[in-house]
């Protein structure tokens, strides 16, 4: 990804190995099991397309629908539905992995990785 496509918007992984920042772009970002998910984590409660998230051109980021049984905790509360507006520092957690929207400083995209 060229930095000018790059926003100053991550999703921040933590799990309880490791943590790890996944840079958004425009656009939808999948986070789930599988290898091909844009966000792969290794969760046994989570499906190979877990969520997705949709990030747009206002910055503003929406959590999308959640597919198959599972659901997704926001902020503590459980979600299943289609939408959701995710503002920065909400949280989400799928099992043992909690993801945070956030807003990062410009002086911290040398750390990409996503």
């Amino acid at each position: 990804m060229k930095m000018t496509d790059a926003a100053p918007f991550a999703l921040r992984v933590i799990t309880p190995e490791k943590s790890w920042l996944h840079w958004l772009s425009r656009g939808r970002t999948i986070v789930g099991r599988s290898e091909t998910a844009d966000v792969e984590i290794d969760e046994i409660l989570a499906a190979r397309r877990h969520c997705a998230l949709d990030w747009d051109e206002r910055r503003a980021c929406h959590l999308l629908s959640v597919w198959g049984p599972n659901s997704v905790s926001v902020n503590g509360a459980i979600f299943r539905g289609e939408t959701k507006p995710l503002p920065a520092r909400d949280e989400f957690r799928i099992g043992n992995v909690s993801l945070r929207y956030e807003r990062v400083a410009e002086t911290d995209c040398s750390t990409r990785d996503g």
